[in-house]
């Protein structure tokens, strides 16, 4: 008997020419972009009103009493609001950088801090590697932060149990730029999906906001780098933060 060939697999290279303001839709994007951000200002508005009376009423429940756990679940519903108000604030097409030069090697301590526990509690190994000596960069290390912050979820979110998500970090002398690149292990990227994945509002999660990675090369692209993917369906995904260097730390 005949063994049945191996399913062909595409690898798909995705190198971003300027999406989010930057490409071929920059008007279109441009225009949902300023409306989002108009939107976002109202409604965060509003939201530190919430707060405030979510404060007020606080005070004046026992903390046993059942409406106490109303009161937190209020809470928490619109810190979710909130945390949807900061990426729609992200997609602005100037955005206020406080930079300052900083190790390449914070930013990914830093971005690996943060979902530590969360890649223990579903059984993800969390890999670094590094390729020689890192350089510094001149970035707003919150907005940066942030945007790695949401392309490791992302990793994350993309990995079954015993999977894995790696980060390896590497200077590019002759671009002068160093790239991170964040890897993981899960059912990668359709084919007809991955001209969309920056596109703003479009999610291939269920619950997905469409904003993470929308937002993430806004920031990237507003620092002079680019984001690139590398995904083959049925093997995971690559994403690869290109960030322009300034030179090492004088030792």
């Amino acid at each position: 008997m005949k063994s049945m060939p191996a399913p062909k697999k595409h690898y798909i290279v995705r190198e971003n020419n300027g999406l989010t303001g930057y490409g071929e839709n920059h008007k279109r994007l441009e225009s949902i972009n300023r409306i989002a951000a108009g939107v976002a200002h109202e409604i965060r508005n509003s939201l530190t009103e919430v707060f405030g009376f979510i404060q007020l009423l606080e005070l004046s429940v026992e903390p046993n009493q059942a409406q106490k756990r109303y009161l937190e679940n209020i809470y928490s519903g619109v810190e979710s609001i909130n945390s949807v108000i900061n990426e729609l604030l992200l997609l602005q097409a100037s955005l206020n950088l406080r930079t300052r030069p900083i190790t390449v090697m914070v930013l990914i301590e830093e971005m690996m801090d943060r979902v530590k526990q969360r890649a223990h509690d579903q059984s993800t190994t969390l890999a670094y590697k590094q390729f020689g000596p890192l350089p510094l960069v001149e970035v707003d290390q919150s907005l940066i932060g942030r945007a790695l912050y949401n392309l490791i979820k992302n990793a994350l979110d993309a990995v079954e149990q015993g999977g894995e998500v790696s980060v390896a970090a590497r200077y590019q002398s002759g671009r002068k730029t160093v790239v991170i690149e964040i890897s993981d292990t899960g059912k990668g990227i359709a084919k007809e999906s991955l001209n969309l994945i920056f596109e703003p509002f479009y999610s291939c999660k269920p619950l997905g906001t469409g904003l993470g990675l929308c937002s993430a090369l806004n920031v990237v692209k507003q620092h002079g780098g680019d984001i690139k993917v590398n995904s083959c369906e049925g093997e995971g995904s690559t994403f690869l933060v290109e960030l322009p260097a300034i030179g090492f730390e004088s030792t």
